[in-house]
């Protein structure tokens, strides 16, 4: 009985499965990015972001600053990094000016509320910002200081 010949056929074959096995293992073990939309439970502000894990909610917070209205803490699980990120604010049931408000973010480090570049949108009454963060985040609509 003569042995079987290992041909270099077989060689490439068992060479590509090992690419494809590989290549699966690492797919399912990487944290791929992915799309998240997150709206408040009174439906005032919106998140439309990027993230690679965790949760995110957003929670409104009543008479926080009596110069800062709408006040909401956007509350991430731990290690949650947030890119890309838009946050909008709904005002449609307001009666604020919309071109005397701007968006806020409270700073830890410094204690104050720090205003963020806003864009409004008088035909849908929204304020838009671009945002980044991990951790949780205070944010708020103010008259433009």
């Amino acid at each position: 009985m003569k042995g079987r010949k290992v041909t270099k056929t077989s060689w490439n074959i068992a060479i590509t499965v090992a690419i494809v096995f590989v290549a699966s293992l690492f797919a399912v073990l990487v944290n791929v990015p992915e799309q998240l939309y997150v709206r408040s439970s009174d439906s005032v502000v919106t998140l439309d972001a990027v993230t690679r894990e965790g949760g995110v909610e957003i929670v409104r917070y009543e008479s926080v600053d009596a110069e800062v209205d709408y006040v909401y803490e956007i509350q991430t699980s731990l290690q949650t990094y947030v890119q890309d990120g838009v946050l909008t604010f709904d005002l449609s049931e307001s009666n604020l000016d919309l071109t005397e408000q701007s968006l806020y973010r409270f700073e830890n480090t410094s204690l104050e509320w720090v205003e963020l570049e806003t864009i409004f949108d008088l035909v849908n009454k929204t304020l838009n910002t671009s945002i980044e963060f991990s951790g949780n985040i205070l944010v708020g609509v103010a008259t433009r200081r």
